[in-house]
Formats: structure tokens, C-alpha cells, sequence
């Protein structure tokens, strides 16, 4: 009984570590575009006074 119990406190933990590497997954994609967006926003105007 004992064993059943952990064994499907792990599993269940597992799915939420998987969910959670999911969304940072999507967080870290969304960061990325978002500093990309930024840099090149800066840039054009850093470049455009030269």
C-alpha cells in the first residue's frame, strides 16, 4: 500500500516537472524573442545616428 502511494506521488510529481519544463520552455522562447525585438529596436537606433 505504502509502495502504491509513493510510486503515484512520484508519478504525479513527474507530470507537474514536466509541465513546468514546458512552460519555461515557452517562457524562455518568449524571452528571447522579446530581447531579440529589443536589441534590434536599439540598434536601428543607434545605427541610424551614425
Amino acid at each position: 500500500m505504502g509502495l502504491l502511494k509513493e510510486a503515484y506521488k512520484k508519478r504525479k510529481k513527474y507530470i507537474i516537472e514536466q509541465k513546468k519544463s514546458k512552460r519555461t520552455m515557452v517562457a524562455f522562447i518568449i524571452l528571447v524573442v522579446i530581447l531579440l525585438a529589443v536589441t534590434l529596436i536599439l540598434g536601428g537606433f543607434l545605427f541610424s545616428d551614425f
